[in-house]
C-alpha cells in the first residue's frame, strides 16, 4: 500500500496539489494545478526533465475488484515530460511529447498522446473505458515502427506476490478492445 495525502509543490513556475493512494483493491489520484519541469530538475538530484509542463484538474479512483465503480473526470494537458520507468527495465525513459485527456464518469479520452521511448515513437488518439469487464481500448496508433521486442517485454512485465510466492501480471483487470496501427 502507497498513499500520499496531500503533495504540495508551488515555486514562481509551479503550483500543483497531487494525492495518491494505491491499495490492493483500489487506485486513486489527483492532481490539480501546473508542475513543470524545472521544478521537478530543483527537487529531484538527478535531472530528469526535457523543460516541459504538465497541467489541469484530473481525478482517477480505479476499482480493481468492482472496475463499473471506477470514476474519472477533468482534463490533463502536458508537454516534454519525461518519466523514468524503472519497473520495466528498458533503460530509456519514457517521453510524452505531447498529451491532452478529457475524462468523465468512466471514459477517458484520448484526445492526444505522442509518446518516445527510445527509437521508439507513437501517437495516440481514442477512447479508453473502465467497465464491468475491464478496460476497454478503442485506440488508433501511429507509428513509423514497432520493435515488437520492447513491447513485449512491457507486457511480460510481472510482479512477485510476497504473500504466496505466485507471479502476478502487473494489470490485474483485463484488457480488451480495438487498437488500429498505422505505419508509415
Amino acid at each position: 500500500e502507497l498513499e500520499i495525502k496531500n503533495l504540495m509543490i508551488r515555486d514562481k513556475e509551479s503550483r500543483v496539489t497531487q494525492t495518491l493512494a494505491l491499495t490492493k483493491n483500489e487506485l486513486a489520484v489527483t492532481f490539480d494545478g501546473k508542475l513543470t519541469a524545472t521544478t521537478l530538475d530543483r527537487i529531484f538530484s538527478k535531472e530528469i526533465s526535457t523543460g516541459g509542463s504538465l497541467k489541469g484538474a484530473f481525478q482517477a479512483r480505479v476499482n480493481f475488484a468492482t472496475p463499473e465503480l471506477s470514476t474519472v473526470s477533468g482534463t490533463l494537458v502536458g508537454k516534454q515530460i519525461s518519466l523514468p520507468i524503472p519497473l520495466l527495465k528498458l533503460g530509456s525513459p519514457l517521453l510524452i511529447d505531447d498529451l491532452s485527456l478529457r475524462a468523465a464518469e468512466n471514459t477517458i479520452n484520448v484526445e492526444t498522446a505522442d509518446l518516445s521511448m527510445g527509437n521508439e515513437h507513437l501517437s495516440i488518439e481514442g477512447d479508453v473505458n473502465i467497465t464491468k469487464e475491464g478496460i476497454i481500448l478503442n485506440l488508433d496508433l501511429f507509428t513509423e515502427g514497432i520493435d515488437l521486442k520492447n513491447f513485449s517485454e512491457i507486457l511480460s512485465a510481472k510482479k512477485k506476490d510476497t504473500e504466496n510466492g505466485e507471479v502476478k501480471s502487473t494489470l490485474d483487470l483485463p484488457l480488451i478492445g480495438t487498437i488500429r496501427v498505422e505505419a508509415k
